[in-house]
């Protein structure tokens, strides 16, 4: 049963979603490169989502966000997934879903030493599986062009409602008229908003440098490398998957046990206060749940509710 979900405002979260089997169904095409992109900024510009970093790999992705309430995340969450599904499956011709279930979505302290690691966490993808030198060759979506470079992460929306609403004919003549460039644009994290921009580059290039050296792994090249060739792209078909072992995802990100058993203490105390706001929907009692939580559907027969703003 997939945990509850505490968002309270202003937080960094890590999210992350896993195809079926590990299927690689979003190896790094140019096509659905685009197509991911345009799906995040999509989304981004539709609910406002704070984005701060972001990796897609060949069977998942990786996104730092900061939401304003937990609402957001979900419709985010929601129209990235389901536009992918529908636009990968139509470029590999199948149907059915294509996630292994719900995103997690998994709390970050405050602390800066915490907040840079995860960073540096989802920047590594790539160089870390050892396919590609340096994490800005990974030609999939990723953000250390962005946040390194400054290079823009641009992607295609395709309007699918008014395609089907024109004819063939139509859409052959000018299919650019049915599609829209957009951008993801990065917010900088908490710990690094009130640095200069050339000042945070140089910081998390210092920083990812140095979580590759620990791991035995190039350090960042100097100059920004060219994309990488089409054998990257072609590493494994769609239709194969990459077994691993499932492991229970954590129940938060913090660089000191103090902070970890904090955060975890607040988790356990929201569970308990839902648990019983729910027991009380459940007797037809008046409920009170906690704040920033997705109470569930009362029943008819309840005589009365009382659910605290989740926005």
């Amino acid at each position: 049963m997939r945990p509850l979900r505490h968002l309270p405002p202003g937080t960094l979260h890590e999210i992350s979603a896993r195809t079926i089997d590990g299927r690689h169904w979003l190896r790094p095409t140019p096509a659905i490169r685009s197509i991911v992109v345009g799906a995040i900024a999509h989304a981004q510009g539709k609910f406002g989502l704070e984005i701060h970093a972001l990796a897609v790999m060949s069977n998942h992705l990786h996104l730092l966000v900061t939401a304003s309430c937990p609402t957001q995340v979900a419709r985010f969450m929601s129209t990235v997934l389901s536009t992918i599904t529908r636009e990968v499956s139509r470029l590999h011709n199948r149907r059915g879903r294509m996630w292994d279930g719900p995103y997690h979505c998994i709390r970050i302290s405050a602390e800066p030493a915490a907040q840079i690691g995860r960073l540096c966490y989802v920047l590594g993808h790539g160089a870390k599986e050892r396919v590609v030198a340096d994490p800005r060759r990974w030609p999939g979506a990723h953000s250390a062009g962005a946040l390194l470079d400054g290079a823009p992460m641009e992607g295609v929306r395709h309007l699918r409602t008014a395609e089907h609403a024109s004819t063939p004919r139509q859409v052959a003549a000018r299919p650019e008229r049915f599609q829209r460039r957009l951008s993801v644009v990065h917010t900088p994290l908490p710990c690094l908003a009130d640095l200069p921009e050339t000042v945070r580059r140089a910081r998390i290039a210092s920083a990812l440098s140095d979580w590759l050296d620990v791991r035995g792994l190039p350090r960042l090249e100097r100059t920004p490398p060219p994309h990488p060739t089409e054998t990257v792209q072609s590493w494994r078909s769609p239709r194969t998957g990459a077994r691993s072992p499932k492991r229970a995802a954590p129940r938060c990100h913090a660089s000191t046990g103090a902070e970890r058993e904090r955060l975890v203490a607040e988790y356990r105390q929201f569970v308990d206060a839902y648990r019983v706001a729910a027991a009380d929907l459940a007797a037809g009692r008046v409920a009170v749940f906690p704040p920033w939580c997705f109470p569930p559907r009362p029943p008819a027969s309840t005589a009365g509710i009382v659910v605290q703003a989740i926005c």
